[in-house]
């Protein structure tokens, strides 16, 4: 099967409790790192994606930060394609 990613398949990742727990985790390391919110999201989508967060993802994802804090962040980085399919 070609990849395909349903919307069924998003909420399934998003409310397992493994993604939960590791967010969870990674949230907890992102705190004790004591970064800015952009610097934050920097470290995180290297560290996760391998590459450096564009300046709109940059933008949005430090909004989501500032709105929902560093779980959310983790579990929405979790649930990016980029994250899941290798290609």
């Amino acid at each position: 099967r070609t990849e395909s990613t349903t919307a069924l398949q998003a909420l399934a990742a998003w409310n397992n409790r493994l993604v939960e727990y590791s967010a969870a985790q990674w949230a907890n390391s992102l705190s004790e790192s004591q970064l800015s919110a952009d610097k934050t999201v920097d470290f995180a989508v290297q560290r996760l994606l391998g590459r450096s967060a564009t300046p709109l993802e940059r933008q949005v994802l430090s909004e989501h930060l500032h709105d929902h804090g560093p779980a959310s962040l983790a579990r929405v980085l979790f649930n990016l394609n980029a994250f899941i399919y290798l290609d």
